[in-house]
């Protein structure tokens, strides 16, 4: 057990030269910390994907690094494999919120996957339903079934051979994707059966679905956001078109979580960006995001690939 702390006791005076002292401790503290000779503070990673995991161990701004990296079954992973960068940071050590001297190595242990050699037998997708059952070219369908990809992108969807755009939203039973452009389109009231694949790391789902003339209502369009660095508290401003008459008559997705509707206008929205978002960023560290917005009125969704960047500041 440490000595108590007994220099200075009840009904002392505090000197100027002690107050100096404590300030000059204090700025050597700090210098340590900037100059990696200090004690930093453990960045949380868990539940993040790795390659998430290990730029914020190696970022300047953690003074941490990268250590050993093992999957749940012991047997250490190839960190340069594509493969593995999809993985999900299931444990870490030293514990989030631990204070260790700065250049401690960050080590992690990450989800099985049988690909890259232990861990669990790899099973093949299997898709059961699509809902609706019959969905306009253009609009979003969600496909249920087993096995699918936590991550979004990395999961491939066909249509009729034509590949849709990464997911809309992706968990292990779902996933909701925005019907492409096919070859040879249905046209008027006509219908067409169309084969479907799901295609991941483990195998590929085959099923059917029906599909139907795109509609003439356009689906919303981003068009700009600002600020396209958002850190905790700012509110993102989005501008499109064919949003919902009403701010509150849209929806808007931020990664997984929906924002905050604050205000607007036919096309403009004001949305609070939700804090759960940060939650492990460490400072000075950042992540890129996608944003959709939903027409609740038509029930059309902007297509992927706008995106924006969340930022946790230094502390100043």
């Amino acid at each position: 057990m440490a000595e108590p702390m007994n220099k200075v006791k009840p009904g002392d005076l505090i000197t100027s030269d002690l107050l100096n002292a404590i300030v000059g401790n204090l700025e050597e503290l700090m210098k340590g910390v900037s100059t990696g000779t200090g004690l930093v503070t453990v960045p949380s990673v868990i539940g993040r994907r790795f390659s998430e995991a290990r730029a914020t161990a190696q970022s300047p701004a953690t003074h941490m690094g990268l250590g050993a990296v093992f999957d749940v079954t012991g047997q250490a992973v190839d960190t340069t494999s594509a493969e593995v960068q999809t993985r999900i940071v299931v444990n870490q050590d030293p514990p989030p919120g631990a204070r260790v001297p700065a250049g401690t190595p960050l080590k992690m242990v990450l989800s099985a996957r049988a690909a890259t050699g232990g861990g669990t037998t790899p099973t093949k997708p299997t898709i059961v339903s699509f809902t609706p059952e019959k969905t306009r070219i253009g609009d979003p369908v969600t496909i249920r079934g087993t096995n699918f990809e936590l991550a979004r992108e990395d999961n491939e969807v066909f249509f009729a051979g034509k590949k849709a755009q990464v997911p809309l939203a992706s968990n292990r039973e779902e996933l909701v994707v925005v019907v492409p452009d096919i070859d040879q389109p249905p046209t008027g009231t006509q219908e067409k059966q169309v084969e479907v694949l799901v295609k991941t790391v483990n195998g590929t789902a085959e099923s059917k679905t029906t599909l139907l003339a795109k509609s003439e209502v356009p689906s919303p369009a981003i068009t700009s956001t600002s600020p396209t660095r958002v850190t905790p508290n700012d509110d993102l401003t989005i501008r499109g078109t064919a949003f919902a008459s009403t701010p509150q008559g849209n929806t808007v997705i931020i990664d997984t979580q929906t924002g905050t509707i604050k205000g607007g206008s036919a096309g403009t929205l004001i949305v609070g960006v939700p804090q759960s978002l940060f939650a492990g960023m460490g400072s000075g560290t950042t992540k890129q995001v996608d944003v959709r917005v939903t027409n609740k009125e038509t029930g059309k969704t902007s297509p992927p690939g706008t995106k924006i960047t969340l930022a946790v500041p230094e502390p100043a």
